[in-house]
């Protein structure tokens, strides 16, 4: 066997493969339901009498929603942070978020896009205090929250979104909450 003409047709065929799925259009402007799910790291910050807590952990997103047209969308997600330790403190978080989007194609297969919306809440703080000791509070609430991402089509109808969010929740400890995050969705 000629392993050369084999490789060279493979090679062809690949690129010709390639060349094709580069040129295949995707029609994002019509509306679309999605769902998706991602990783990230997260930062979280408060100071209040008994702490001062600073720390970075992960977080895993799950989401769905529905893109009106290529300019606005709506999203409903889940966000459940994993455990934050800060010496003898440590805080879980998880809520739901609903939000408006606001996206701005830069090409057909890539758009940045603007988020905002509520965040609903529940944490369980504890801290390690002298004299005292363990001491737990149960936390719940609902903030405003925002971020902003790109979106690159990676598929038909499969994406991946880089974003970046930020949670100001106002409680007697005022944390603040960053967000980095990867996600890939699929449209349908």
């Amino acid at each position: 066997m000629n392993y050369g003409k084999l490789l060279a047709a493979i090679t062809l065929t690949t690129g010709l493969a390639g060349q094709a799925v580069a040129q295949e259009s995707f029609d994002r402007s019509k509306s679309e339901f999605y769902v998706g799910g991602g990783y990230g790291q997260y930062s979280i910050k408060w100071d209040d009498e008994e702490t001062d807590f600073d720390e970075d952990a992960e977080v895993v997103k799950i989401y769905g929603g529905m893109k009106i047209n290529e300019y606005l969308g709506a999203e409903i997600g889940y966000l459940n942070f994993d455990e934050a330790n800060d010496f003898d403190n440590n805080a879980e978080i998880d809520g739901f978020t609903f939000a408006g989007i606001l996206s701005a194609p830069l090409h057909e297969r890539v758009s940045v896009y603007l988020k905002g919306g509520w965040f609903t809440w529940e944490a369980e703080v504890k801290s390690d205090l002298p004299v005292i000791g363990r001491v737990s509070k149960d936390l719940d609430g609902g903030d405003w929250f925002y971020g902003a991402g790109v979106k690159v089509g990676v598929m038909e109808n499969l994406d991946l979104r880089l974003e970046y969010e930020r949670f100001d929740l106002d409680d007697d400890i005022e944390p603040k909450i960053d967000i980095a995050s990867a996600s890939l969705q699929f449209a349908f």
